[in-house]
């Protein structure tokens, strides 16, 4: 027997209090942090209690799978602190992503859709605001480009291309993304609206030649106010 494994009898037979050290990495003062190692550790614990202790095939954990189920098997300790969730989910509230981590070939994981599913909800107040490092930790300019894209989907339908382009280069872009919650997103991630559009569009969708001309617009405008603010322009 794998020695993970047999920890795990002992911590679930209540001869040890906890997995703790014997199986997981220190970390530097305590502090939370991931690691792939103890990660991967962890994933086998889980697999080897379902599917030895329960008894279940892949597919009856994907649909008995929750927070007390957990607790009986003393495993929603590791799930918290040992498995890196997306900042999208809440662990105990979306196990499905766990059950995609213990068996990627099988379950997939559509991180678009959930993206899109979170932001509605803070769209719709059921979230009061985006968790912190939605936008800032890793993979955060991919969810800021989700979430603009279906903000541009409940805008409404434009003519073209330009039209956005035109629509984020002047103040209204602004006040668009105030309302719709992303002014945060565009103000961290980039210098102007623009950008924020731009980058957010997938690749076949970009003006490259448009955005160049009002992004040099709007870098004069911007060299124009500092040097008015230092007094040295000139008309």
């Amino acid at each position: 027997m794998d020695s993970e494994c047999y920890i795990y009898d002992r911590t679930l037979l209540n001869e040890k209090a906890t997995l703790g050290k014997e199986l997981f990495e220190t970390t530097v003062n305590n502090r939370k942090e991931y690691n792939p190692a103890d990660e991967e550790r962890a994933l086998k614990i889980i697999r080897y209690a379902f599917e030895y202790y329960m008894e279940w095939t892949p597919e009856q954990i994907r649909v008995n799978i929750d927070e007390e189920i957990l607790r009986k098997l003393k495993l929603d300790g590791i799930v918290r602190q040992r498995i890196r969730f997306p900042v999208e989910l809440e662990p105990m509230e979306n196990l499905q992503y766990l059950v995609h981590r213990m068996y990627p070939d099988r379950y997939t994981y559509n991180r678009r859709q959930t993206i899109i599913l979170y932001y509605d909800r803070v769209l719709a107040g059921e979230i009061k605001r985006f968790k912190k490092g939605f936008f800032t930790e890793e993979g955060g300019k991919y969810r800021a480009g989700i979430c603009l894209q279906r903000m541009l989907q409940m805008i409404g339908q434009f003519k073209s291309v330009q039209e956005m382009y035109d629509l984020f280069y002047g103040t209204e872009g602004r006040k668009v993304l105030m309302k719709y919650k992303l002014a945060s997103a565009a103000r961290d991630l980039y210098e102007f609206p623009l950008d924020f559009l731009h980058y957010s569009l997938p690749e076949g969708n970009r003006d490259y030649l448009y955005y160049e001309k009002l992004r040099f617009g709007l870098i004069n405008d911007k060299q124009k106010r500092v040097m008015r603010k230092r007094g040295t322009f000139i008309a």
